[in-house]
């Protein structure tokens, strides 16, 4: 380990008792007792002797065995020395200050003030054991304070953690109810879909049942033209033996097959007292009509048992009620044929006063279209005005 240079030739000593003091420690400091000198040299230092105070800058500024080099005190002893105008100190605080660190300096002036303190105490007759009691005592006040800050801001935490808690347990009691309604509207809406499709299978079986019911009508109808087939050959054998066939007067236009249908900007589904509500009535049928411009009157030849002549010109008129050759009355025609040919049948039974027939119409024509119903009406003339010409 280098040396430390002292200055003892530049310096001038106060007191033969302060060289001693200092000449111990110099004794001390060349045997390498390092820890002596530095004890016998602060010692005269804190008592203003500046040729300790300097050589103890310079010991820290160095650093020796056992005795690390610490810039701060270095710098702590250096300014004391420097405040008694020795020019060496000056030189070397402006050597090592650009050293330091700004926290550095800081603790090397607060080592110089305590120094300066207990210097100042020692001129002024203070009694530094008391002075110690004072500043533990300050100390001990500022811990204190320090202590009840701390249970304070522990306190503060604590809150803010339950705070902090019951906000969690609010936003996850949210979180809970939202899930339970969510739950209660999924629950709901299966409520609602499963009425749904029970309505719907419901509507499903009504249509089927209404469908069957149609069926039914229509292969009744088959019974009947089977029936009217028959009747048709007895007619035949009748007149072949020399019967005779009656006839009705139906007070309308001439029955012909549909020709050119009439104009309509909107479908609308026949009266019940069109369609629904007729009441046989073959005696007024045969009567000419009340009004007093000359009713044309045909003769329609029929079979042995003969049609409802009003029911027959209802049909007819029916039959022309809308045009159905457009492209929306084809494709609804298209979609309801069963449906048409079992309410064209059950128009003809009607016309031949079959019991019953008016009351099937009735619901046949319930699940039908406009159109559908027309059609129905037109294929029944069709069947009636043929039958009608063969007899």
């Amino acid at each position: 380990m280098k040396r430390v240079g002292f200055v003892i030739s530049l310096v001038l000593f106060s007191s033969t008792m302060a060289l001693a003091d200092f000449q111990a420690g110099l004794t001390a400091y060349n045997s390498r007792n390092f820890q002596k000198a530095i004890s016998i040299w602060e010692a005269d230092a804190a008592l203003g002797d500046f040729n300790a105070q300097f050589n103890l800058g310079a010991l820290y500024e160095q650093g020796v065995d056992g005795i690390p080099k610490d810039l701060s005190k270095s710098y702590a002893w250096y300014r004391l020395a420097a405040a008694q105008n020795i020019e060496v100190a000056n030189a070397a605080l402006g050597r090592i200050k650009p050293l330091l660190t700004s926290g550095q300096i800081e603790e090397g002036n607060t080592l110089a003030i305590s120094v300066l303190g207990r210097w100042y105490r020692k001129n002024i007759g203070q009694n530094e054991e008391e002075y110690q009691k004072i500043l533990a005592n300050r100390e001990a006040q500022q811990q204190s304070r320090v202590d009840a800050e701390k249970r304070a801001a522990t306190q503060r935490a604590r809150q803010q953690r339950a705070v902090i808690a019951q906000r969690d347990a609010d936003a996850k009691l949210a979180i809970k109810r939202q899930e339970a309604s969510r739950a209660a509207a999924i629950q709901a809406a299966r409520v609602q879909a499963e009425a749904a499709k029970n309505k719907a299978y419901l509507a499903g079986q009504q249509k089927a049942e209404e469908e069957r019911l149609a069926a039914l009508e229509a292969d009744t109808a088959k019974q009947a033209q089977v029936m009217t087939a028959k009747e048709r050959l007895a007619e035949l054998k009748a007149k072949q033996s020399g019967g005779n066939s009656s006839a009705v007067i139906v007070a309308s236009t001439p029955i012909a097959a549909p020709t050119t249908p009439v104009a309509s900007t909107s479908i609308a589904k026949p009266a019940a007292s069109q369609t629904n509500s007729v009441q046989k009535s073959s005696t007024a049928a045969r009567s000419t009509t009340s009004s007093t411009a000359p009713v044309t009157k045909t003769k329609l030849p029929v079979s042995t048992k003969g049609m409802d002549a009003e029911v027959v010109g209802q049909i007819l008129k029916k039959a022309s009620s809308m045009p159905v050759d457009t492209a929306a009355a084809k494709t609804e025609i298209a979609a309801g044929r069963t449906d048409i040919n079992a309410l064209k049948w059950s128009l003809i039974s009607a016309a031949r006063g079959k019991a019953g027939a008016q009351r099937m119409n009735t619901i046949l024509v319930k699940t039908m279209t406009d159109a559908q119903i027309t059609e129905a009406n037109r294929q029944a003339a069709e069947w009636i005005v043929k039958r009608q010409s063969r007899s």
